[in-house]
């Protein structure tokens, strides 16, 4: 065996204890693609003082997406907003127009 038998696909770098790590940013273009929206399921609640359960409301139907707020199930505090981008612009029909 030769130094060319284990030949990684991305570029090794020295981590901060001196020990090889993979660069985050040298992913293949198939991980990325697969990871194209994320759906919160906890988030950090600053009134229960820890990460909670959450659930999403429908706040705002926007022409660039729909946007969505993040509220605690414990005690409904807004933990924060994702702006869900939909991939065509909605269209709107008036009747007899």
């Amino acid at each position: 065996m030769n130094r060319d038998d284990f030949r990684q696909s991305a570029p090794v770098s020295r981590g901060p204890h001196g020990r090889r790590s993979r660069s985050p940013y040298s992913q293949p273009a198939e991980a990325k693609a697969s990871f194209g929206e994320f759906e919160a399921s906890e988030l950090y609640c600053p009134r229960c003082r820890g990460a909670v359960p959450v659930r999403s409301r429908l706040l705002l139907a926007l022409p660039e997406g729909d946007k969505y707020e993040y509220l605690c199930t414990f005690c409904s505090e807004s933990l924060g907003t994702k702006l869900d981008i939909k991939a065509q612009p909605s269209q709107i029909l008036i009747p007899g127009g």
